[in-house]
């Protein structure tokens, strides 16, 4: 499966669109018939520092709430809920998180069931275009070339072709575009939104931001904040507040 979107566009907008990859994946999960699925999760470090530090939380490995306190910060709640959303769905089981860089023959992925590389493993591209330029070769070539031959270390690390037919294995990559060595493979592809986060996604995040300003300033009973959660149901749930209606405010 190839899940396409622009390259910068996990560092433009963040948790929201690494968010749809992790629903894309579920789904995908899904359609495979799979429960509790071990996934392999592969991406650039600082995206993999979010995710081993939701993992830990939904896994109830956050003994000291060290990882929910980074989550806050970096405003990965989203992440951690998409997170949880799938293992409560039954869809995902164990998740083993890595990154670029620092998987290069490691064999703990190899009886996942499914491995996601996420984002695009792109060379520092001045680098690559000195390295370009001293081989007599064309720099963007060049640069697809060391791109794809990362990808392909990640999604390698399944083992695939030491597996036996009832031991498949659901290759992922969210990215531009699916590495060269996969133009003679059987690819699904699925196109996420683009140009940022959708009308719901843009609510969500502006009443998650009305929520922890009010709470911090008047303090979890104040009148807005009550209408607030009153409005947005979804948003009391999260917190855990009984549904509010409008017959129960005396604002």
């Amino acid at each position: 499966l190839l899940v396409r979107g622009r390259g910068p566009a996990l560092r433009r907008s963040g948790p929201g669109t690494l968010v749809r990859i992790l629903r894309a994946v579920g789904r995908r999960i899904s359609d495979a018939g799979m429960e509790r699925a071990t996934v392999g999760i592969l991406t650039h470090l600082p995206v993999a520092r979010i995710l081993r530090d939701c993992s830990a939380v939904v896994d109830g490995h956050d003994v000291d709430g060290k990882a929910a306190r980074r989550i806050a910060e970096t405003g990965g709640d989203r992440v951690l809920g998409a997170l949880r959303d799938l293992r409560e769905a039954h869809r995902v089981g164990a998740v083993l998180i890595g990154h670029y860089g620092a998987i290069r023959g490691a064999n703990v992925y190899r009886d996942c069931d499914v491995i996601a590389a996420i984002g695009d493993p792109w060379p520092n591209i001045g680098a690559a275009a000195e390295d370009a330029r001293a081989l007599g070769i064309d720099g963007d070539c060049y640069a697809d070339a060391l791109r794809d031959a990362e990808v392909m270390q990640a999604l390698g690390r399944a083992r695939e072709v030491r597996r036996t037919s009832d031991r498949p294995v659901l290759l992922i990559y969210a990215g531009r575009d699916a590495p060269a060595t996969w133009d003679t493979a059987e690819v699904s592809v699925e196109s996420l939104p683009q140009g940022g986060p959708t009308p719901t996604e843009a609510t969500e995040a502006a009443e998650w931001l009305a929520l922890d300003l009010l709470a911090d300033r008047f303090g979890a009973g104040c009148p807005a904040l009550v209408r607030l959660l009153a409005r947005s149901p979804w948003l009391a749930a999260r917190q855990g507040i009984p549904a509010v209606t409008p017959d129960d405010l005396d604002l």
